[in-house]
């Protein structure tokens, strides 16, 4: 993702030393990524992030062994929520005014009216705005697709997590040169160790998920909710068991 930065700030060398990241909340997932990323000697990277207690997703622990040291580089926000739906983050907009970074990175959440206003503060100081998201889900209607267009079209780079999203925003006009993909935070060195026990085909076998670890494994990666409908993907392989075309389901 820094690399990226440089990349689209290239002309600007050397004032390329701060970096904001603001976000929602601190998901364990993003761990690795963060901790990569303060102990950069060439950028001092300032996290922001609030804390949702009620959340599904399990959180990171800034008083583990591994954050001794970022303690000055850590600061807790507050978000503010109305029915359900996270509007303002507290503080944001006061960094935005004094900041000296020369990047900000969001969340891509048009939702958020504080991250409307830091970026339209930040753009007028001339520093550089970076969304990172979903961008857009291609099933927008038609007031919601031109809000998130003009929203996303307010940052110098769209950081996104799949390609479809790059595909969809070209095709709606936004250049090419300002999205990459980038994905959503594996902690790669841990998915390719994991990889690498699995390319002699015995993986499933060795670790003893199925009765019949021979049958072909439909795979399912993505939160547990609702909105999954994970019932028809269970009712499908159910209904193909029974006709005689077996499938393991993970």
């Amino acid at each position: 993702a820094l690399h990226i930065l440089t990349q689209v700030n290239s002309e600007r060398s050397g004032f390329l030393e701060d970096v904001d990241f603001i976000t929602n909340l601190a998901p364990h997932y993003r761990e690795r990524l963060w901790l990569e990323l303060l102990q950069l000697q060439e950028y001092r990277l300032r996290l922001f992030f609030g804390r949702e207690p009620r959340s599904s997703i399990k959180q990171l622990d800034f008083e583990a062994p591994e954050w001794r040291g970022f303690s000055h580089r850590l600061t807790e926000i507050r978000n503010r929520r109305a029915h359900g739906v996270l509007f303002w983050q507290s503080g944001v907009v006061g960094r935005a005014i004094t900041t000296p970074a020369a990047f900000t990175v969001f969340l891509g959440d048009m939702y958020v009216l504080s991250t409307w206003v830091a970026v339209a503060i930040l753009r007028a100081r001339g520093r550089r705005v970076v969304l990172w998201g979903h961008g857009i889900y291609g099933n927008e209607g038609g007031l919601k697709m031109r809000v998130r267009l003009a929203f996303l079209r307010l940052a110098d780079m769209n950081l996104l997590y799949g390609k479809r999203a790059q595909k969809l925003l070209v095709d709606q006009g936004v250049t090419e040169e300002r999205l990459r993909v980038i994905y959503n935070s594996l902690d790669y060195p841990v998915q390719k160790s994991l990889r690498a026990q699995s390319v002699d085909g015995d993986f499933f076998a060795r670790a003893g998920w199925f009765a019949r670890s021979d049958l072909p494994v439909l795979i399912f990666v993505g939160r547990l909710t609702w909105q999954k409908r994970l019932d028809l993907l269970v009712s499908s392989v159910g209904a193909l068991n029974a006709q005689g075309v077996r499938f393991n389901l993970l």
